[in-house]
């Protein structure tokens, strides 16, 4: 079972965030893509973030999803996202990160 933490509301001065439990038909219906090489860009308007797997054989990532938000919704992106890493560390412990 997946946790999912959603934004439930967005303003410039506040980020609301409800966490549920349980999955949907709406969240079952979505196809998964594993990642585990991404990138970031930014204009002056908006955020561009590529995510994409990494084979070692040609040694170099093949992008294959990418996602275009605002700044504001970029921001909310990133508030939500680390809400669930500390989620994740209460319920499981630490996340190692490369060789550390």
């Amino acid at each position: 079972m997946v946790n999912w933490a959603i934004l439930t509301q967005m303003s410039k001065s506040d980020i609301s965030v409800k966490e549920t439990a349980s999955e949907t038909n709406e969240t079952q219906d979505r196809e998964g893509r594993y990642a585990d090489a991404f990138r970031i860009g930014h204009s002056a308007y908006k955020f561009v973030f590529d995510f994409g797997q990494f084979f070692s054989q040609k040694g170099k990532p093949n992008f294959h999803t990418r996602i275009i938000m605002g700044p504001d919704n970029a921001k909310a992106f990133i508030a939500v996202f680390e809400q669930s890493i500390r989620e994740y560390k209460r319920k499981f412990g630490g996340i190692a990160q490369g060789d550390d």
